[in-house]
């Protein structure tokens, strides 16, 4: 099984996979395969459907087993998907010096290592900088529509993944979070896929610390067997259908990650929707164990008798880590609580795939062969020695503070727990990108107590504290942050409890929209002279200020002169054309631009300028034998039909 024991490191454990678009390169056989050539600096790739990324780390009990699974690969890989799945692989066995990164396809693979900048020969597979170089260059490298990460290794819950034995380090939680992160912040958006073919790792604290940097995860509570993943299935059914979207492709994944074993070499699998998990199910996870913590002396034996009921994530392996759907079942057989059999049933509501669970459930698929389907979501410690106060789970939820009070001192906690609101903006709000930042404020009130902070989140990120308490207000910056919809959510803490609802809102960061202007004289067709009153109507939805430019032409359009610039959006301008020479294909033209800057522009129809009135009219007579003209003055000549 690939379960790390860290006494024992012989037992191979289970590694983690993130998939990645990009292109895919197969290895043929078991054992240590030639390349079949070696390559140069990759050139510029077409974007593929997906890219397929492999941490490969056999620098342990498992480096056999690293020549099994890339035989599966090559095998299962379709070469039809060469330009639309890329699979490419950071591979370390347990000797020294004989660390690749390989292109796999079928039949075989290429030797690509002298094209990365970062490779050496013998590259440490726990060191959390080494992960970060392969994915961030795959990705740049092997461009993709969507990409699946896979670590694969020993994996040890609450101990983390990838031993290294020839450097003695592993990914723990911290590095996990540490490398996660940094490939989030450098690559600017989150994985597609992150999953780990390795043991024990559908654990909540573990999920908890990659979640920024994975849209799904998948991963195993139980243990699994050394072989790990069927990749001639997983491959295959990837190349034959490049044009899955990730939640189709995670969704086939559970169902096929087994067909080896028929789902006895891998016992449990789940693929979850990581937004949906943070959004839903941690509210009520923490609102769960906020409930049980003010029961923990009156319902103390119940709740005890739950959680050792509940399906274990491995009975030999961690029997102390629950599956927390299961908690929820076995509470409300067991306790009576009003409050705790309603967060039971909102926790469950969101950790099922069947018929009766909620819109928001976080569950894409799973299935559990080991306790025949008791196993709902993911596994959390119900053994206060395993709690770790480093874990981001802990440090930012209720369980560990629950688990201390159930099972050490015994007592109910009487709270009221604090309330919040967020007042502005409100949701399905939209903000324009170009404005910079926005103020988002609210209330949070406490009756038995006082409120001591307020907190706010942005999509899966971390809690923020706020300025503020009972009136409180955040200005989120925008510089950074993406166009689109973003998730805000708050809640606020009394010293005890947090909020027991954390409201939340939806709104867009749109592009600034551009001013829209409408010039209303002159329009076309007019006859213009002497003084013309140019009128316009300006306006801007983000209500920005907006300065005009005037301009026209004499040519039809061809060249511009300048009318004014600068001008105020007040409607209007006094142009004198009295100084322009007559003409039929003059054009005015108004731009307004905001202050982004963002410029739109209007144009008239052809005008005409004619600066000599029709009644004015002037004889010249040339007289014999008198050199040059002379101009005789004379009143107003007016024509009529009759004057010849």
């Amino acid at each position: 099984m690939r379960r790390h024991i860290p006494t024992m490191w012989a037992i191979p454990i289970l590694v983690v996979l993130i998939m990645v678009s990009s292109s895919f390169s197969v290895f043929a056989n078991s054992g240590d395969v030639n390349a079949s050539n070696q390559s140069s600096e990759p050139v510029t790739r077409a974007v593929a459907k997906w890219t397929y990324i492999v941490y490969l780390n056999g620098d342990n009990s498992l480096s056999s087993y690293t020549d099994d699974d890339l035989s599966e690969m090559e095998s299962g890989y379709n070469n039809a998907a060469l330009n639309d799945v890329n699979l490419i692989c950071l591979w370390d066995k347990k000797d020294s010096g004989d660390t690749k990164v390989i292109n796999v396809y079928h039949g075989g693979y290429d030797d690509i290592s002298s094209s990365a900048p970062w490779w050496s020969s013998e590259m440490d597979m726990g060191n959390p900088q080494t992960l970060i170089d392969f994915v961030e260059w795959t990705v740049e490298n092997y461009p993709a529509e969507h990409y699946f990460l896979d670590l694969w290794d020993h994996g040890g819950d609450y101990d983390g993944a990838m031993w290294d034995d020839t450097s003695g380090t592993n990914l723990d939680l911290p590095a996990l979070r540490t490398a996660s992160r940094t490939i989030y912040n450098d690559l600017g958006f989150a994985l597609d896929i992150w999953g780990y073919d390795a043991c024990l790792m559908d654990a909540g604290a573990d999920s908890y610390q990659i979640k920024l940097a994975a849209d799904i995860i998948v991963a195993s509570e139980h243990t699994e067997g050394g072989d790990g993943w069927d990749y001639n299935a997983l491959i295959g059914n990837l190349t034959n259908n490049p044009t899955q979207t990730p939640e189709q492709y995670a969704y086939s994944h559970v169902v096929h990650v087994d067909d080896e074993g028929g789902r006895s070499g891998i016992v449990t699998m789940a693929a979850i929707n990581t937004t949906k998990w943070d959004y839903y199910w941690i509210p009520a996870y923490n609102a769960l164990a906020q409930k049980l913590k003010h029961k923990a002396g009156t319902e103390g034996t119940n709740i005890q008798d739950a959680f050792s009921n509940a399906a274990s994530a491995d009975s030999s392996d961690w029997k102390s880590g629950k599956d927390v759907g299961d908690i929820a079942v076995q509470l409300k057989s067991g306790v009576t609580d009003s409050d705790i059999l309603y967060w039971a049933d909102r926790l469950l509501e969101n950790s099922t795939t069947s018929l009766g669970a909620g819109e928001n459930t976080c569950i894409i698929n799973s299935y559990d062969t080991d306790t025949s389907g008791k196993k709902l979501t993911t596994a959390e410690t119900t053994d206060t020695s395993e709690i770790n106060s480093n874990f981001y789970i802990f440090i930012e939820n209720q369980w560990d503070e629950m688990l201390n009070q159930v099972y050490n001192v015994k007592a109910d906690v009487n709270n009221i727990e604090p309330t919040v609101t967020i007042d502005s903006p409100s949701d399905g709000a939209k903000i324009p990108k170009a404005d910079g930042s926005v103020t988002i404020t609210g209330t949070a009130s406490d009756s038995d107590g006082t409120v001591s902070g307020v907190q706010i989140k942005f999509d899966r990120g971390d809690w923020i504290n706020v300025t503020g308490t009972s009136s409180w207000s955040y200005t989120w910056d925008l510089t950074n942050v993406s166009l689109g919809w973003h998730h805000i959510m708050v809640r606020s803490y009394d010293g005890t409890d947090f909020s027991e609802l954390w409201p939340a809102i939806d709104v867009e960061v749109i592009p600034n929209s551009p001013p829209d202007v409408n010039l209303i004289y002159p329009v076309g067709g007019e006859i213009l002279s002497g003084d013309v009153n140019i009128q316009w109507n300006a306006t801007d939805a983000d209500g920005d200020p907006i300065t005009i430019d005037l301009y026209y032409s004499d040519d039809g359009g061809s060249t511009w002169n300048v009318i004014s610039t600068g001008e105020a959006n007040d409607g209007s301008y006094l142009w004198n054309v009295s100084g322009l020479g007559d003409g039929v294909d003059y054009i005015v033209r108004i731009n307004a631009t905001d202050t982004i800057p963002q410029t739109t522009t209007a144009d008239s129809g052809p005008v005409s300028i004619d600066n000599i009135p029709d009644d004015q009219w002037f004889l010249q007579i040339q007289t014999p034998g008198i050199e040059g003209y002379q101009n005789l003055s004379m009143e107003p000549l007016e024509l009529t039909e009759n004057t010849v």
